[in-house]
């Protein structure tokens, strides 16, 4: 049995999510987070990998910000701190896709990294995704798009 489990922060109401955690409950005791299911209680979060295997994280984010017409998408922002690489993907309604490593100097260091767009990074739909690599951990605090609308001519 695989399940998704959905979390909520009640302090800032932000929400995660968990696949493939196998238990049927979990629960927060002494400080320590313990999962159960039939073969017994398990200790989460003892460390930085699942059995030797990097853990993959990703977000995104799909908006039109509220622009009824196309726009291009000139640079974007990403500010946080991240242990490695993480990889961005921008897709639009169109169906273009483009990647890109945005890559943070140190570890720990809150840092605010700009990508350049494509000229060609234009829809009225836009995906922003944003995935580690190799099991790096990453807080991301602030994403500005900076974004030029295209006029649309009445026909």
């Amino acid at each position: 049995m695989s399940a998704l489990v959905l979390v909520l922060n009640l302090k800032n109401l932000a929400v995660s999510q968990y696949a493939e955690f196998d238990f049927n409950s979990m629960c927060k005791f002494n400080g320590v987070y313990l999962g159960a299911n039939e073969t017994g209680i398990y200790q989460l979060e003892t460390g930085d990998d699942d059995e030797g295997v990097p853990i993959d994280v990703y977000f995104e984010v799909e908006t039109s910000l509220g622009i009824p017409t196309n726009k291009h998408v000139r640079r974007v922002d990403i500010s946080g701190e991240c242990d490695g690489d993480l990889l961005l993907t921008t897709s639009f309604d169109d169906g273009a896709q483009y990647q890109d490593t945005v890559t943070f100097d140190a570890a720990g260091t809150y840092k605010t990294i700009r990508k350049t767009m494509r000229r060609t990074c234009r829809g009225k739909y836009l995906r922003f995704r944003l995935d580690n690599v190799d099991g790096s951990n990453f807080n991301i605090d602030n994403i500005v798009l900076h974004v030029i609308p295209i006029a649309t001519r009445n026909e």
